[in-house]
């Protein structure tokens, strides 16, 4: 079930499945960081270095346009 902060969200992986990705809109940069605030959330990131085989990265976007084909 999608936040609402974040009503849209999704993983990806490359065809190989050596990595994935995971895609999250959220309504504003405040959304995102109510999102990441909770202790269940902080907890599951700070375990992030043991349960990734790679140091995760964060990017932060605007949306310039969006499209269904």
């Amino acid at each position: 079930m999608p936040s609402p902060s974040a009503p849209r969200g999704r993983a990806h992986r490359q065809p190989t499945g050596e990595s994935r990705y995971v895609a999250e809109q959220y309504v504003d940069r405040d959304a995102c960081d109510a999102h990441f605030a909770p202790p269940y959330v902080s907890g599951l990131l700070s375990r992030f270095p043991e349960l990734l085989a790679g140091k995760p990265q964060v990017e932060y976007a605007e949306t310039v346009t969006s499209f269904v084909a």
